[in-house]
């Protein structure tokens, strides 16, 4: 069991922190204008995509030395973990897109997929 620092309370946050919960992680949600916890440990810590790479939390957890995972890697190493094969499209213009599409011929051919991401449902 860990104990996990989930840095947003948003639709990522929340899905990494119930997943967290679920594998047996006892968890600490910050959202909005909360304050670092500087009086507890954690083993590490997910951050939502939301999040930028200078906010005082993120900045608080290198401090520390807390290791941080954004929740699409969190969410993608359980799926990996659990055999699940992923399918991942990066680019800077027509991602929507390109991941609606490749869904829909998947479910189209017989097949299960869920779009996630920033696309859909949290991963």
């Amino acid at each position: 069991m860990a104990r996990l620092l989930i840095l947003g309370n948003g639709s990522s946050g929340r899905a990494a922190a119930a997943l967290a919960e679920k594998l047996g992680d006892e968890t600490r949600v910050l959202d909005g204008a909360d304050e670092f916890p500087v009086d507890e440990s954690f083993d590490g810590a997910i951050v939502s995509p939301g999040v930028p790479l200078d906010h005082p939390w993120q900045v608080a957890c290198r401090a520390r030395a807390i290791p941080v995972r954004s929740e699409l890697q969190f969410g993608c190493e359980e799926l990996k973990r659990r055999g699940i094969k992923l399918l991942a499209v990066t680019g800077s213009k027509g991602k929507s897109s390109v991941v609606k599409v490749v869904a829909d011929a998947i479910n189209l051919a017989g097949m299960k997929a869920v779009a996630c991401g920033n696309y859909g449902v949290p991963v």
